[in-house]
């Protein structure tokens, strides 16, 4: 018999990629949300009595406002809770007043990644017994790298990982907007060290403000984090303000001292390769094949169609994206070049690509 699986705030974007997700591992799901119009909790209230497994994809405000501790009562021993939200003390304390076990998750990714495999969740099991089996099946099935942690530990490292990652990355958008700097322009003087800058920036404005008010508003933690990152900030500004070169240097050092060897060399060798692909991207002869369905032998299958034109492909990356997968390709020519057309011609008439951009 599959399990039911019911979701609270089915149609947002990761009540979404949740619907997929539990659907993919062969659960039957229902959902209610607030974008159905009044009467929500009426709504969630029948999910909760029909469905044996309840995740809760509200927003974190709703959790903090009492989404969870409204459906309660209508909790079961036999029931497993779990939440999504970006912090977890507080909807796990939440959830543990109810019957069900409860297991409080943060999916460290976008509702736009195509899958979970590869990404990290963190898992805070809260209270497991039954469910035990079917939670670490469920999880290890789904591909991603298991982060085991309590709900204070998770909230404590959200608080850097998140908290002061978006805080610099809001801070260098304000600076540059402040300073009245054009983006674009801006980005014809660059290495891809700033434009992937910029692309963090770019991610986090894209998005949703309400989200990311919330995930440095309601983790207890973030405040001394900022104010810790505000002083750093003013030492930095002090020592350049003063020419103070050695003050410089042994901050630098110390610094490099504290992330450690090995950290440094994995950090380093991430921004080469993602520099390399980055120029790669800028090269002036390259195409990008938009691919709904990956299977065995397509990348075999398109290279050999611009091998038989005698088409050298100077450089090839893959990469997963919420619409599919996508692979870009360098060419020893221009796109206009008559073999070029007609080797791209073929790949989307052979059904090795659905799209060519």
């Amino acid at each position: 018999m599959k399990t039911l699986v019911g979701i609270i705030g089915h149609k947002g974007k990761y009540g979404l990629f949740l619907q997929r997700l539990f659907a993919d591992y062969g659960c039957e799901v229902i959902g209610a949300d607030a974008q159905d119009g009044p009467n929500v909790d009426a709504r969630n209230r029948v999910i909760v009595d029909k469905a044996q497994v309840i995740v809760f994809s509200v927003p974190p405000r709703e959790v903090v406002d009492g989404a969870i501790s409204r459906l309660v009562d209508r909790s079961r021993p036999e029931q497993l809770w779990m939440d999504i939200t970006s912090i977890k003390v507080t909807p796990v304390s939440a959830m543990l007043a109810s019957q069900a076990e409860v297991l409080g998750l943060h999916p460290m990714c976008a509702p736009t990644s195509r899958s979970l495999r590869g990404q990290t969740i963190v898992v805070c099991p809260a209270r497991l017994n039954r469910w035990k089996r079917w939670a670490e099946d469920f999880l290890n099935w789904t591909g991603a790298k298991l982060k085991v942690c309590s709900p204070e530990e998770h909230d404590s490292a959200i608080a850097i990982v998140q908290g002061l990652v978006h805080a610099m990355q809001l801070t260098m958008a304000a600076t540059i907007r402040s300073l009245g700097q054009d983006v674009r322009e801006s980005l014809s003087f660059t290495s891809p060290v700033y434009r992937i800058a910029i692309s963090l920036i770019g991610r986090i404005l894209k998005q949703d403000a309400a989200l990311y008010a919330d995930i440095q508003m309601l983790n207890p933690n973030i405040p001394q984090v900022l104010n810790q990152a505000a002083i750093e900030l003013n030492k930095l500004m002090e020592t350049v303000t003063a020419h103070e070169q050695e003050v410089f240097a042994e901050q630098f050092v110390a610094s490099r001292e504290h992330f450690g060897r090995e950290e440094l060399d994995d950090a380093f060798r991430l921004f080469e390769e993602l520099n390399q692909l980055l120029a790669d991207r800028s090269s002036e002869y390259q195409v990008l094949l938009q691919v709904r369905e990956d299977k065995p032998g397509l990348l075999h299958a398109i290279t050999g169609v611009f091998a038989e034109r005698c088409i050298n492909l100077t450089h090839i990356h893959s990469f997963r994206a919420a619409d599919g997968y996508r692979f870009l390709l360098g060419l020893d020519r221009p796109r206009e070049n008559i073999a070029v057309q007609m080797t791209l011609e073929q790949v989307t008439e052979c059904g090795l690509a659905n799209e060519v951009k």
